[in-house]
């Protein structure tokens, strides 16, 4: 019993800490992210001027894989962020 609720105690403890780094990152340029994290791997030009950036690496605690993207203004400043689950 105490097995499981150490389980549960650590993925509550985890959960949210990729988007917990990801949103110090808004209101900068996405540079700033790449120079960081290296290439993403996937970049889309959006069609108000923008970009939206994906990494993907790993996978959450259900085996799905995870994925980091982040959204820019025209100027590449990130304004939104998304995380493809919280066990990332």
């Amino acid at each position: 019993m105490f097995k499981y609720i150490k389980v549960v105690i650590l993925v509550l403890a985890l959960s949210g800490c990729a988007s917990t780094e990801m949103k110090k990152y808004t209101g900068h340029h996405i540079d700033q992210v790449i120079t960081r994290w290296g290439a993403p791997n996937a970049a889309i030009k959006l069609s108000n001027g923008g970009a939206s950036y994906t990494w993907t690496g790993g996978y959450d605690l259900f085996s799905q894989p995870c994925r980091k993207t982040f959204t820019t203004n025209s100027r590449g400043i990130i304004i939104q962020y998304n995380v493809s689950s919280d066990s990332c």
